[in-house]
């Protein structure tokens, strides 16, 4: 239904290929250099990468909805671009997402 959407189910594709899943890394959905250029270190990393809305903590359900069951499990949370591409605001949900209880 949107690209937040399609980037779960790429990183779902990913996970199952043996993706590391605890190695998360976030990129703005809203614009796409940051994404294109992290790619080639996502895939050395071993991580994944899922985009979330930059600027509206609640923009990218699909990314809240798989960051969820996850709460707990994730090593490292590296934040692609800064607070420019991804506001303070989305950076906290998502580290809340990952939170457990």
């Amino acid at each position: 239904p949107d690209r937040y959407a399609t980037s779960v189910a790429v990183t779902d594709v990913g996970v199952t290929a043996g993706m590391d899943p605890t190695r998360l890394w976030i990129a703005t959905g809203l614009n796409w250099p940051d994404a294109l250029v992290a790619g080639s270190a996502v895939a050395r990393d071993g991580g994944v990468m899922l985009l979330a809305h930059g600027r509206n903590p609640s923009g990218s359900p699909a990314t809240l909805e798989w960051l969820t069951p996850r709460a707990g499990t994730t090593q490292r949370l590296t934040v692609l671009g800064g607070v420019g591409a991804v506001a303070a605001e989305v950076v906290t949900t998502i580290e809340q997402a990952l939170t457990p209880g």
